[in-house]
């Protein structure tokens, strides 16, 4: 008998390795629209995160095992100018949280040293006075220690 020499690739093989390069690219073109970030909720991201802060630094205001004022808890709004354009962002604290907590559980717990604090804020995705756009979230977590007078 002889031996068969192999010299390049079937018609199946190469019809199969075009269609895995298609598949391929038609799973990357469909993914990559999703990783896409537009500029304006960056924006508002930047904001919620400097609002939390904000909000962060006030708690650590108020003596330790206290517990936290209702103003933490308001809607904040957040005005600032694009183009000449005067924007407002309305942020409302969802869920503030403290581990350990004392017994109402609006302040650290006063006989303990350190407390994680966990902080969510919501906020509309773009200017729409109705209130029927998406709400974007941000949730943020800072350890904070006692402060020895």
């Amino acid at each position: 008998m002889r031996k068969m020499q192999a010299r390049g690739c079937s018609l199946l093989e190469s019809v199969m390795a075009v269609y895995l390069v298609v598949m391929a690219f038609a799973v990357v073109m469909a993914v990559y629209p999703l990783t896409a970030v537009s500029p304006v909720p960056s924006a508002n991201h930047i904001l919620a995160s400097s609002t939390a802060h904000n909000i962060f630094e006030s708690i650590r205001a108020v003596p330790w095992g206290s517990p936290m004022p209702d103003e933490l808890k308001e809607k904040q709004v957040v005005t600032y100018t694009v183009d000449g354009e005067d924007r407002a962002v309305e942020f409302v604290v969802t869920r503030l949280e403290f581990d350990p907590s004392g017994e109402t559980g609006d302040g650290p717990e006063p006989d303990s040293h350190i407390c994680r604090v966990t902080l969510t804020i919501q906020w509309n995705n773009d200017n729409d006075p109705t209130g029927e756009s998406p709400r974007e979230s941000l949730t943020l977590s800072r350890v904070m220690m006692r402060r020895e007078n």
